[in-house]
């Protein structure tokens, strides 16, 4: 079972792509750790003698302001997405384990009814003999070929049982072609004599199952981005440029001017009521492994 597992957790390719999302939001923690990148924009118009060159770096101050905030709710989004892929490897493992069991058990239930059908073709033989020397009557006969149909069409309901139990787990380990020979046990692992004691089992799982530690996660992300949206919904731009033109008439000698120039919008139509209801809604998800 532990070999089945660790086969499962190197191919299993729904594991695979858990984890491509994973660098995909360690992707989105970068992005948003970084400071914005500054606009460097340069205009020069020429006409009857006359030219105007214009310089200009634009940078998003709000955005700069906001980086704290926006890196921290990136940093607890990742946690999340670590998080959401160490469940999803508890439950492969789990569904692994499951399925090899269901595996092994159709086997060995396979070759427990094999010996059950070849005793009841041999009683039903028989019975057929003792009918011809009047030792059974009718009755007796028919039952016992009713039996022996009965097993044979449990023998057929169980080998596809167990063809499917192996098609399951071979789709969970991730296995094809050449290495779907791969041979499992024909008997069960033998129970222990006492069932084991697990005191304090409760506390446990209310302490480190992985979807509540995500919930916790979520909501506490979901509160700093409320409250980021809250303290920015009537304020979402605030551009400074910097401006340095150098400008020459015909008629005159050449000179320049410096200046700052602000942008920012002004919330006449959205007051940011769209921001916030645009909030995902937190979601519990509890899981059994």
């Amino acid at each position: 079972m532990d070999t089945a597992v660790q086969v499962a957790l190197l191919n299993n390719r729904g594991l695979q792509a858990a984890y491509s999302e994973l660098a995909l939001v360690e992707a989105d923690l970068v992005r948003d750790s970084l400071p914005p990148n500054p606009t460097f924009s340069i205009t020069r118009i020429a006409g009857s003698g006359a030219f105007e060159i214009e310089r200009r770096i634009v940078g998003d101050i709000l955005a700069l302001a906001t980086l704290p905030f926006r890196s921290e709710i990136a940093r607890q989004r990742f946690q999340q997405a670590q998080l959401d892929a160490a469940e999803d490897t508890l439950r492969l493992a789990a569904d692994v384990r499951r399925a090899y069991y269901q595996a092994v058990a159709a086997n060995e239930l396979v070759n427990l009814l094999t010996n059950a059908k070849s005793i009841a073709e041999s009683t039903a033989q028989l019975a057929e003999k003792l009918g011809q020397t009047g030792a059974l009557n009718k009755l007796g006969q028919a039952r016992q070929q009713v039996l022996y149909a009965e097993v044979t069409a449990d023998l057929a309901t169980l080998r596809q049982e167990a063809t499917s139990s192996r098609e399951r787990l071979a789709r969970l380990l991730g296995l094809w072609d050449d290495d779907l020979g791969f041979r499992l046990p024909q008997k069960l692992p033998t129970l222990p004599r006492r069932p084991l004691s697990l005191p304090g089992i409760e506390v446990d799982a209310v302490e480190h199952r992985v979807d509540l530690q995500i919930a916790r996660i979520e909501l506490a992300a979901l509160a700093k981005s409320l409250n980021l949206t809250e303290a920015t919904r009537f304020l979402t731009l605030v551009d400074v440029a910097g401006i340095s033109r150098k400008t020459r008439d015909p008629d005159g000698a050449p000179f320049r001017t410096s200046g700052v120039d602000v942008q920012f919008q002004i919330p006449i139509f959205d007051g940011g009521e769209s921001a916030s209801g645009r909030l995902p809604r937190p979601t519990i998800r509890l899981s059994t492994c």
